[in-house]
């Protein structure tokens, strides 16, 4: 799991949701102890026109997002198998193309980590995201599915179907576990001693650098630069987040003459004050900082990656359709 989860996109695609995950608290010596100076900025040549053309120095300690849409995929289909076994025709239109179209929906969202950064988009939808396409790849609604299937899929007062052993959990409960064993689920899943999975570190430090980069007084001074160029143009905001979180945007059904010039603005000044490269090189110095705290964890977590990284390629090769 990366940095892709910090923003939250429904499934109608219609509202962006920004979230926020604390870090883990220190210890009472460490609270009272001198404030660390701030990590150095990670050097960079690059000037930035979008996020996505950015690679956070933990990235590679993550599942990538074509990887996400693998393990969901799988999910999915390891399940349909499962229902299938027990005569039951489960997500008919299941097809490897949702991984692409779930790696594109992340790539939205990763554009968006400091408010709009994507130009084409804002032009065409302002601050709304695009419109995604549902198709009949996603999961069906369990309660729209008859009785019998319903209780095969998640295992609910059921044991048995037509003389055959339903899963514990049901079908759905299987695919987990199958993906487990097979060492292919990743971040937090596959530990049942009580222990710290080493690849729930890479995660931990992408969410809190993050999180202490909005608050560096770098990332705050060009927001206040950022702020005063928008001002000059009407808009009177803190932050870029607080651009994107406006009523006038978030409340209408679709993006406005007046939300597209807003979020072009948004953007040019952005680009203006170089906003986009300072969040990035702050960010990352922070993400540097702790991962030269936590080298063995975080070569730990690399090879857990190797591992899952091969699992995904060997069951794709077997059950994809």
């Amino acid at each position: 799991m990366n940095r892709l989860f910090r923003l939250g996109i429904p499934a109608t695609a219609s509202v962006l949701g920004l979230v926020l995950l604390s870090g883990c608290g220190g210890s009472a010596k460490a609270a009272t102890a001198a404030k660390p100076s701030l990590p150095a900025a990670y050097p960079t040549s690059t000037v930035y026109t979008s996020v996505l053309a950015m690679e956070f120095p933990v990235d590679p300690y993550e599942e990538n997002a074509t990887q996400s849409g693998e393990v969901d995929y799988l999910s999915l289909r390891l399940t349909q198998l499962c229902m299938k076994d027990f005569g039951f025709a489960y997500l008919p239109g299941l097809s490897t193309a949702m991984i692409a179209r779930d790696a594109e929906v992340m790539d939205v969202a990763r554009s968006r980590l400091y408010g709009i950064s994507d130009a084409t988009a804002a032009a065409a939808y302002g601050y709304h995201l695009p419109s995604q396409t549902g198709g009949s790849t996603g999961p069906e609604i369990a309660s729209r599915l008859p009785a019998a299937e319903q209780d095969v899929l998640d295992g609910q007062g059921v044991t048995t179907h037509h003389d055959r052993a339903v899963p514990v959990g049901g079908c759905i409960e299987q695919s987990r576990d199958q993906l487990s064993q097979a060492d292919a689920l990743g971040t937090d899943l596959q530990q049942q001693d009580g222990s710290t999975d080493p690849a729930a570190l890479p995660h931990a430090i992408d969410q809190n650098a993050f999180k202490d980069a909005q608050s560096d007084p770098r990332v705050l001074a060009v927001f206040a630069k950022w702020s005063s160029c928008m001002a000059a143009f009407g808009y009177h905001y803190s932050t870029p987040f607080a651009a994107a979180g406006d009523s006038r945007w978030v409340d209408a059904v679709g993006a406005s003459p007046a939300e597209i010039q807003a979020a072009e603005r948004d953007i040019s000044c952005k680009l203006r004050v170089n906003l986009l490269d300072v969040e990035y090189s702050v960010e990352s110095g922070y993400e540097m900082a702790a991962m030269a705290r936590n080298t063995q964890t975080m070569a730990a977590a690399e090879t857990e990656l190797s591992t899952e990284t091969a699992a995904l390629n060997r069951l794709m090769k077997q059950y994809a359709e």
